[in-house]
């Protein structure tokens, strides 16, 4: 699989982000939840969610391994509701999440999924090349 060319959005911004416009995709690589930057977790979905309305992007990968879970469950499914309900004002299309290994983390995000009637496909992975694969395809 060829590496994509991604341009690096916002680097001041809380979550790191990039761009692969041959393929129309917004990579995001999760920040930590932890009490001391709640807000600015919320801040840093609010970043993507911008960024997907400003250059009408159809497709999100949002890489959650590598962040720290320090709070509340409540406090995680109410952030991820918050960024659900968002995303509802853009054009994605397909969203594409790499998993943890903390089933807390994980059982947040299947709930906020079913309940949420979300617009768009979402699909859990385990790499990101399977990610891309399927954020790539014609298929949902």
């Amino acid at each position: 699989m060829d590496k994509p060319q991604r341009i690096n959005l916002d680097q001041d911004s809380f979550i790191k982000l990039e761009y692969d416009a041959t393929h129309d995709i917004l990579f995001g690589y999760c920040p930590d939840f932890t009490d001391m930057n709640m807000k600015e977790s919320n801040n840093a979905f609010k970043e993507v969610v911008k960024t997907l309305l400003q250059h009408g992007i159809t497709k999100l990968m949002i890489d959650s391994r590598l962040s720290y879970l320090d709070v509340s469950s409540q406090q995680h499914k109410a952030v991820l509701e918050l960024f659900a309900l968002n995303l509802y004002s853009t054009k994605l299309k397909k969203f594409a999440r790499i998993m943890t290994e903390d089933d807390q983390r994980e059982n947040s995000v299947l709930q906020v999924i079913d309940e949420g009637n979300i617009p768009f496909a979402f699909k859990n992975f385990k790499d990101i090349p399977s990610a891309v694969e399927w954020l790539k395809s014609q298929s949902s």
